[in-house]
């Protein structure tokens, strides 16, 4: 029975192993992505060295080589990182509308969302990011696919409700594209803007996307003006 408890305990080692691996990479990648963030926002894209990027880190050019091909694969790895955030709040519309309803919910989430773009450092980083995807393909390319998987899982949260009228992709889409290039302003007017309160941006603009999702609203089948004539 010593025998086996001892087998069992070298077996949960050799488990966890890979994980404590995966985890010690994952905080390594990470560094990477946070010093290099911080190089593109002061010095641009084209400004910033991978040698100037293992500086901040604290790590050598080698080791972050281990983790990234070149400088196009940490923005991948940057984009990808906001896409998680932008998908987890795709993820939770669904079940917030339980207790506010779709529209509603889309609504009060859009604020989280507009967290994504707070700030001047963040603005700073996506709008780099973004003028270095109009000239480099590779990473027009990455946000290109970024943007797709944020509008499809939106999409796809949305399509279903209860609440709303029968709806074609294309229309729902139309309608998504309003609302994101509202975030996209929202972006350069933090940037050119950085005392802007978005304790009084945050409703007004939910009230716009309200406006903009209230279309695709079921029509009430109480109201006068779709219920049928009396009897």
């Amino acid at each position: 029975m010593a025998t086996l408890r001892r087998n069992t305990r070298a077996a949960k080692t050799v488990d966890a192993a890979p994980n404590v691996e995966w985890s010690r990479a994952d905080a390594r990648r990470n560094q990477v992505l946070e010093a290099a963030a911080e190089c593109f926002r002061k010095d641009g894209f084209r400004g910033t060295s991978i040698q100037r990027i293992s500086t901040v880190a604290g790590m050598s050019p080698g080791h972050i080589y281990h983790y990234f091909d070149n400088k196009e694969a940490i923005v991948d790895g940057i984009v990808r990182r906001y896409t998680d955030e932008r998908l987890a709040i795709a993820d939770r519309i669904e079940p917030a509308s339980e207790s506010v309803g779709v529209l509603q919910a889309a609504a009060d989430l859009f604020t989280d969302a507009m967290q994504l773009r707070l700030g001047h450092e963040r603005a700073s980083l996506a709008l780099e990011v973004l003028a270095e995807g109009i000239r480099n393909p590779a990473i027009g390319a990455v946000l290109q696919q970024a943007d797709a998987s944020a509008v499809t899982r939106v999409c796809h949260r949305l399509k279903d409700a209860p609440e709303l009228r029968p709806m074609t992709e294309a229309e729902l889409k139309a309608r998504l594209s309003v609302i994101h290039t509202l975030l996209d302003g929202l972006t350069v007017r933090t940037a050119v803007d950085p005392t802007l309160d978005m304790a009084t941006i945050a409703p007004v603009m939910a009230e716009v996307v309200r406006f903009v999702l209230q279309g695709l609203a079921a029509p009430d089948p109480e109201s006068p003006t779709t219920a049928g004539p009396p009897v």
